[in-house]
This record gives structure tokens, sequence and C-alpha cells, in this order.
């Protein structure tokens, strides 16, 4: 068997996943299991089909574009069963990204869709849904010198005190070719495998493991109309409206029974972290300055 890091969970396989990063020795976590087994393709008469189905008392079942299917039953280890030749290479980017969006729900985390890094030393989440530049923005504080915490989803905690903690996710990241070039980052360091959105594959090395406080939560905008990047704080229900842009796959959270808890987390990281809206044009000969205006103006947080 082997052991990876799964968005700080410990993923127990036999399978090699080769840009899963191995799970550090002598570290405590919880475990899920994952097996290689023939898999049902419906789960009960009441199955309609479509990438998830669920039934009572938790059991899911994910079936994503004819690669794999994975029943993840509410006890006991998950299965998976590769489709058409499918490899485990093919499989990684949908196991970091809709897989873990039900593990992690199943479990009661909090999965921002956020971009995580460094900025001098300050762990930043940058929130935002599908097509707002999550991870060009990633790669190019990864060219600037920061360093990736998670790519697309960050797990949040809390310690003891109510301080949000960002857990190390994915450090692999995912660009369309446009955002490639415009980060700066070699063309040759991305590999093609089939991916959510066609999108290829930088994978990255793993630094950071343990959970870091979080300093800021920042919910990325376009501005449509151009001009300088702006930033500004949020409060109230403007932070956290609309849902689905904060929450990876927040209907998919609602299918698992995850919205209560998922509810309560967010109160408390309004609570204890500041959030902000940051607005930039739509080119990417803006990320310079973005980049210069969130070192300005977050750093210390």
């Amino acid at each position: 068997m082997r052991d990876y890091w799964f968005y700080g969970l410990r993923l127990r396989t036999p399978i090699p996943f080769e840009g899963l990063p191995a799970w550090p020795a002598g570290v405590e976590g919880e475990t899920w299991v994952l097996r290689e087994a023939p898999v049902v393709e419906r789960l009960d008469e009441y199955d309609r089909g479509g990438a998830l189905a669920t039934r009572p008392p938790g059991d899911a079942l994910v079936r994503l574009r004819r690669l794999f299917r994975m029943f993840v039953p509410a006890a006991g280890d998950a299965t998976i069963e590769f489709l058409g030749g499918a490899r485990p290479v093919d499989v990684e980017p949908y196991l970091l990204s809709f897989v873990a969006g039900v593990i992690l729900h199943r479990r009661r985390r909090l999965p921002l869709h956020a971009s995580c890094g460094w900025i001098d030393g300050t762990a930043i989440a940058f929130v935002g849904r599908s097509g707002q530049g999550k991870s060009t923005l990633a790669a190019a504080l990864a060219r600037d010198g920061q360093q990736l915490l998670s790519d697309d989803i960050t797990v949040v905690t809390f310690d003891e005190a109510g301080a949000a903690l960002a857990t190390p996710g994915s450090p692999n990241l995912r660009l369309h070719e446009d955002s490639m070039g415009a980060s700066g980052l070699d063309a040759e360091d991305f590999r093609e495998v089939t991916t959510p959105g066609d999108k290829r594959i930088r994978v990255g090395r793993q630094a950071q493991f343990s959970p870091v406080p979080l300093a800021a939560v920042i919910r990325l905008e376009w501005e449509d109309v151009g001009g300088a990047p702006n930033i500004e704080r949020l409060r109230g229900l403007a932070a956290f409206t609309p849902l689905d842009d904060v929450v990876y796959r927040l209907r998919m959270a609602r299918r698992l029974g995850a919205a209560p808890a998922l509810s309560a987390a967010l109160l408390r990281l309004a609570g204890s972290t500041p959030i902000y809206r940051l607005r930039r044009p739509r080119d990417f000969a803006a990320l310079d300055a973005t980049i210069s205006l969130l070192r300005r103006d977050l750093a210390g947080q």
C-alpha cells in the first residue's frame, strides 16, 4: 500500500498516483482507503445518471468522463474501476477535484473554491468560481518566488483559539495554454493529460504539510471596464454571497448532507479572518500590478 497526502487526509491505496505527494513520515492523520475493483454502474432505480449519485445512508457513486467509476460507501473502503484504458495519471486531476469534493464534504471539512499561497510569508486564499483566474494568479505568484499551498481547493480548519488555518492541498497547477504563457512559467514543466477543462498540469513539490494560519480570504472578480486592480474589505453577508462562489461544489455538499456543517464553519471563518474583494482587469498584462497591490496591502496581515 502507498500513503499519499490528500488535503490533510491520508490516502492509502495500492494504486500509483505520480502527482500526489507522499504522506510525510511521523505525521498522524485521518485515513481513507481506495482499492481497485469492479464498481456498479448505478446505485438503484432512482439513479438518474450524471457525475454523482447518492443514496441513504451516505453511499456515493462517482462517474467521470468515461474514465472511471468510484464507489464511496457510507462505511468501509472506496473502490475505483478504470474504464476504456484510463491510467492513474489520467484520473489524478479528477481525484484532486471532483472526488476530493465528495471525500471532503462527506467528512465535514470546509473546502473553499480557492487557490492558496504565501505572499511574503503570509497565507492568502484566492476564492472564486471557475474562470476567475485563481490558478493563473497562483502561477504568477510561483513565478514571483512565492510558495503555492494548494490549487483550486483550500481546506480550512480552526485551532483551539478559533483562528482559521489553511491546510496544504495539491501543489499541482492546472492552466490553459494562454495562462501558461502569461504566468511566465516554463511550458516544458507542464504535462498533457485528460483534465477538467482541458488544462495542462504542472506537478509541484509539496514543501509544507502542517496547517498554517490563514491571514486573509480574497474573492476574485473581473473588472470589465478596465482600470487598475483594486481591493476592498467585505463585511457581513457580502463577504460570502453568493455561496456558490466560495464553497467548492456547494450543490454537492447539500446532496451529501454537509450544508449545516458548512454554515457553521463559514460563520467561524467570517469571525476570525478578514475577507476582501479583488477586482482587476481581464488582461494578463495586469498580473504584475495585481501582485504588487497584494504585497503592498496584505503583507503582514
